[in-house]
């Protein structure tokens, strides 16, 4: 089966386009929203897959920089999502004995 994607996104960059990093902010995490509104930097809501996810945006002082500040961050975070989803599947050896006794 062959999907075709008919999106299209149209992008404006200025002149004074200044890099950002994105750094993710837990969801309910209000405290750290505030702190970062209160230095400055701009917190947005970027949804993906339906589900709003919070960024605070902090200037670079490079394009390089930003890339690789934000490669680093999202390597993080699908290393955290891989271990929580490990998680939900661990079963403790007690379950395992309560789910398939020994018959011996």
């Amino acid at each position: 089966m062959v999907l075709n994607n008919d999106a299209s996104i149209n992008v404006t960059f200025s002149s004074n386009h200044c890099p950002m990093i994105y750094y993710p902010i837990d969801d309910g995490d209000y405290e750290s929203i505030r702190f970062y509104q209160n230095n400055g930097c701009t917190v947005k809501t970027i949804t993906f897959n339906g589900k709003p996810y919070y960024f605070a945006l902090v200037p670079a002082k490079t394009q390089k920089q930003a890339n690789l500040i934000n490669r680093e961050l999202y390597f993080f975070y699908q290393q955290e999502q891989h271990r929580l989803r490990q998680k939900d599947c661990e079963v403790s050896y007690e379950q395992m004995i309560e789910k398939y006794p020994q018959t011996h």
